[in-house]
This record gives C-alpha cells, structure tokens and sequence, in this order.
C-alpha cells in the first residue's frame, strides 16, 4: 500500500536527520486519507505540530478530509476553527470539506453556518460548495 510507503519515507528522513516540512508531511497525509487511513492522517497532522512544522491550507484541507472520512465533524470543527485563529487562508476546498463533514455527520445547522460564513468571508463559491449546502437543506 503506498500510504505505507508514505509513512516509511518520513520514518527515512527522521532517521537520516532530514527535516520533514508541510510539504512532505501533508503528502504523506493526503496517501493515508486517500486510502481510508483518516486515523493517521490524524496522527500525522499531531506531528506536525510536535515537529512546529507550520501546517498550510492544503494540509488543513486534507485532515479535514480525513475527518469527513473518519465521520469525526467535530473534529473537523475544532480543526476549521483552529485554522480561522492561524494565518493560514480558508479557501472554498477548506470550506467545502468542512460543510460536507457536518453534513455527513447529521449536523445541518453547522452545514449552513458554514456557508453562511463563507459569503460573509468573501470566499469563491463553487459548484461542490453550493451542491454540498444543497444536500444540508435536503438532511434537515
């Protein structure tokens, strides 16, 4: 499985005392949660923090992911919300995947906060965006 061989490789570069950053550790986050791994997708996204490696948008993104598939919406939530306090840009992707987990998760009314919070933001709408607050509507 090559979520696995993602995993050997950063366990290679501590190994070798080669510093791991967001790039490599948010690749080896996107094997497992591509995979149905969401559990070390989580674990690697701890990691990070211990490593004070600086997650960006594209690796909260994909623990966010990782949460929809582990039907874990509140920790996706704490995620969201953690990435709102940092620097790091919310983008549709972040607010879709967000939107979707409460979805999935049975949780409409935080679905439409989202999206409500989207619009206020100014974020780019898109086809998932709006289709996945559609599906909110439809689970009320």
């Amino acid at each position: 499985e090559m979520w696995l061989e993602a995993l050997q490789l950063l366990s290679l570069m501590a190994q070798r005392r080669v510093q791991s950053n967001a790039i490599s550790c948010s690749t080896a986050l996107t094997a497992c949660t591509r995979a149905g791994e969401w559990q070390k997708a989580l674990q690697l996204f701890s990691m990070l923090e211990q490593n004070r490696v600086e997650p960006h948008t594209i690796t909260f993104n994909n623990v966010i992911s990782a949460c929809r598939r582990g039907w874990n919406w509140g920790h996706a939530l704490s995620l969201f919300s953690a990435m709102a306090n940092s620097e790091v840009e919310l983008d549709t992707i972040t607010f879709s995947n967000a939107i979707s987990t409460c979805t999935d998760g049975s949780q409409w009314e935080k679905s439409l906060h989202l999206f409500a919070e989207m619009m206020q933001n100014e974020v780019r709408l898109d086809t998932i965006s709006i289709n996945v607050t559609i599906s909110a509507c439809e689970r009320r």
